[in-house]
């Protein structure tokens, strides 16, 4: 990759990681979003619906993996409202988090979340039709220079969660919606956290499905390597309930946050051929 494209990444990823582009954002009128949202794009766009059937067995798609330091619990940073979600971006005060993939090492910027008004619906992303009730979003960026490409300079992990009577408590308890009512001004510091209590419990590094796609906001930037885990978590009903009641920037209650399901196209969804084409054989 040239380095005026890699510059260009590395401003983009500023501007998600700080929530410059909340401005705008109506959920409700997607058809309305700029950038290459809605025209300009390479029908490369996010988020999808993925046919479980349809998925290709990749045989270089390698296990993730994740750096010690996803495993301390020594992630500092700052939770808000940015007017069209929640959430974590990591300050400098930080260990640096990395995750490698098959395709390079990249560092984690920023965690984000996204939901809907009802049981059923909230995640982005659909697996043979279906949502599940929270969509949680590792956002990263490339490292190097090297080996980029305009299709690889972000990637994304996406962790599902399913609603659950369960109580309030640990990560959910320490990224709580509830104290950031108003967008961009009731941010707080979190210390001490521990990025893997996100992931599921039980996970297997090979446990996902990849696809090339874009960012699932304006610009919806066409420069994400997806990474969908298949395993479940669980989200306290209570939590959902306070997520429902944020504002967003124009003040009005953000109950559900997630864009509409864009076209495959020619794209194919894959996953590491240990896997079998549903995960099962994780």
């Amino acid at each position: 990759m040239s380095v005026s494209l890699f510059a260009f990444v590395c401003c983009l990823v500023a501007g998600v990681a700080l929530g410059a582009h909340s401005n705008g954002i109506d959920y409700n009128h997607q058809e309305l979003w700029g950038g290459v949202c809605v025209t300009g794009n390479k029908g490369h766009q996010s988020p999808i619906n993925v046919i479980t059937a349809n998925v290709v067995q990749n045989p270089r798609l390698a296990a993730i993996k994740f750096s010690n330091n996803w495993k301390l619990a020594s992630a500092h940073g700052y939770f808000n409202n940015t007017g069209h979600n929640v959430q974590f971006t990591l300050d400098s005060s930080s260990p640096t988090v990395t995750t490698t993939f098959s395709n390079g090492q990249y560092q984690l910027k920023q965690m984000h979340m996204h939901w809907g008004k009802t049981t059923g619906t909230g995640s982005e992303h659909r697996f043979d039709g279906d949502q599940t009730e929270v969509e949680i979003h590792f956002v990263h960026t490339r490292m190097t220079t090297a080996g980029t490409t305009s299709q690889n300079g972000f990637a994304v992990i996406a962790v599902f969660a399913e609603v659950s009577r369960a109580s309030v408590s640990g990560f959910w308890a320490k990224l709580d919606p509830s104290r950031v009512p108003h967008a961009n001004k009731d941010g707080f510091k979190v210390s001490n956290f521990k990025l893997s209590d996100v992931l599921p419990s039980h996970l297997n590094n090979y446990d996902y499905y990849h696809y090339d796609g874009s960012l699932t906001t304006p610009e919806c930037t066409e420069a994400v390597q997806w990474y969908l885990i298949g395993e479940r978590i669980k989200v306290p009903a209570a939590y959902l309930t306070s997520l429902r009641s944020i504002k967003d920037d124009a003040g009005k209650v953000l109950d559900a946050n997630y864009r509409q399901i864009q076209a495959l196209n020619s794209r194919k969804v894959d996953t590491p051929a240990i896997c079998g084409k549903s995960l099962s054989k994780c």
